[in-house]
């Protein structure tokens, strides 16, 4: 039973709630078989997301840079609470030279993390159940964008089904040097795609341009000979597109008469057809080779 005289008020919990973060790290794998792990610090005033990070090799002097990252000057936390992971050793001095009481939990306890393992469950419900992550950076541009949607659109029942971040006060991105580097990689990137596309072009085959003019010369043909709101294809059209969609790579981007999936759908009767005729009933019985006879 609590004691009312010890019992915390409404103004003093929202003091010691507002003054609490927790950093909990959950691993997430890759098809190559690695493991990333992940950071994500938590404040308990709205249950707002502080920091995240990726890393493929958690050290203890990595924690200590996110939490310089998360807690700048005059922001840090009263109290920091923590599992009793190994990594969160070796950041006593860190946490004391900015004035945080780390607060550790039991072991085999999670439920005395609730707030955070329930924030672990979301993202992976939400988000990573529902991609594959290939690499660190990947990781970190996906959680980018659930981070977003969680502090800007998500609606929460504990705050009346309203978001995390107030109209007044707009979410701003968790690290800076983060959304720089992204947007400097995002430049990079659109500048390589179309350096590749022009190489693509330059040495493309002579065969593959030949292809494409026969292509295009073919489809002007069945346009002029139809003359109807509807083209009138024939059985030679058919099966010269089947062939194509067979040989060619580039062939969907020249086709405009008909659909991909039309072709496609060419082929396969085809293909039934070939298979049905090849294994015809044949009625009586098979020949004998004079070399066999008697």
């Amino acid at each position: 039973m609590v004691n009312p005289r010890r019992a915390p008020t409404g103004e003093r919990f929202s003091r010691t709630t507002r003054a609490r973060s927790q950093p909990p790290t959950f691993v997430v794998p890759t098809p190559t078989f690695r493991l990333l792990f992940v950071l994500v610090i938590l404040a308990h005033d709205r249950r707002r997301i502080l920091h995240a990070d990726v890393t493929a090799h958690p050290s203890a002097g990595w924690i200590a840079q996110q939490l310089r990252n998360a807690f700048p000057e005059d922001e840090a936390p009263q109290y920091l609470v923590h599992d009793r992971d190994s990594v969160f050793t070796g950041v006593a001095t860190t946490l004391g030279g900015m004035r945080i009481e780390a607060v550790r939990t039991a072991p085999r306890s999670p439920w005395q993390n609730g707030y955070v393992e329930r924030l672990i469950g979301s993202i992976r419900r939400e988000c990573l159940d529902h991609v594959i992550v290939i690499n660190e950076a990947g990781l970190r541009r996906v959680l980018t964008s659930y981070v977003a949607y969680y502090m800007r659109s998500r609606t929460h029942l504990a705050l009346a089904k309203d978001s995390l971040c107030l109209p007044e006060t707009p979410y701003k991105p968790y690290s800076f040097r983060l959304r720089a580097r992204s947007g400097r990689l995002e430049s990079v990137a659109s500048l390589l795609i179309a350096l590749l596309h022009s190489l693509r072009f330059l040495v493309r085959s002579r065969a593959s341009l030949h292809l494409e003019i026969v292509a295009l010369r073919h489809q002007l043909a069945v346009v002029n000979r139809s003359r109807r709101p509807r083209l009138r294809l024939t059985a030679i059209d058919r099966v010269l597109w089947a062939s194509l969609s067979r040989t060619w790579r580039g062939w969907r981007a020249v086709l405009h008469i008909v659909t991909p999936e039309t072709v496609v759908g060419w082929h396969r009767r085809g293909f039934r057809l070939f298979w049905t005729w090849k294994s015809r009933h044949r009625t009586g019985r098979p020949g004998v080779p004079a070399t066999c006879e008697p």
